[in-house]
């Protein structure tokens, strides 16, 4: 959307823009364009827009996802009841991204000296193991960003309950 209004082509020193989070190398896609507001005030906002387009016109954001190697690794820590400590460690210990892409669980996971600084593979995390490749690549969802947008269409979902998402 900000290619087709061309905001890209706007020169970020000429109109005193902040632009360094866009160069971030780490980034592998576009940014977004959202405004963020206290926290404190989200439900008056929420209030606020449904006010003036109509409660049938704004609809809260969901965000979709799939979990990469290192959430799949906190996430079966957790489930498993280490402590966050723990899932954290390992997932630190795994190789950077390469490219925007993990490197296979697999290879994280083998016992090589490269990786033997960051975990072992003790008997009490073959089920983290086991669990980690049933979670990586499945979708997540989440309303993490805790958006909502005005709408051009009626969004009165079932029952004639506001949804949180629309497709």
């Amino acid at each position: 959307m900000a290619y087709c209004l061309q905001i890209t082509d706007l020169d970020p020193i000429k109109y005193d823009l902040l632009f360094e989070r866009f160069l971030n190398p780490s980034r592998v896609s576009m940014p977004d364009i959202d405004m963020d507001f206290d926290s404190r005030y989200r439900d008056e906002m929420i209030r606020y827009a449904a006010e003036k387009y109509g409660r049938d016109h704004v609809a809260q954001i969901v965000t979709f996802s799939q979990i990469k190697a290192r959430a799949a690794v906190r996430d079966a820590a957790r489930v498993l009841g280490y402590p966050y400590a723990v899932g954290d460690r390992i997932a630190k210990a795994m190789p950077p991204l390469i490219m925007g892409r993990d490197t296979p669980l697999a290879a994280c996971l083998e016992e090589t000296e490269k990786h033997a600084d960051g975990f072992k593979m003790a008997s009490d995390l073959r089920d983290m193991k086991h669990l980690r490749r049933r979670r990586k690549g499945r979708g997540r969802r989440g309303q993490g960003t805790r958006g909502t947008t005005p709408s051009g269409w009626h969004s009165r979902g079932r029952g004639g309950h506001h949804p949180r998402a629309l497709d």
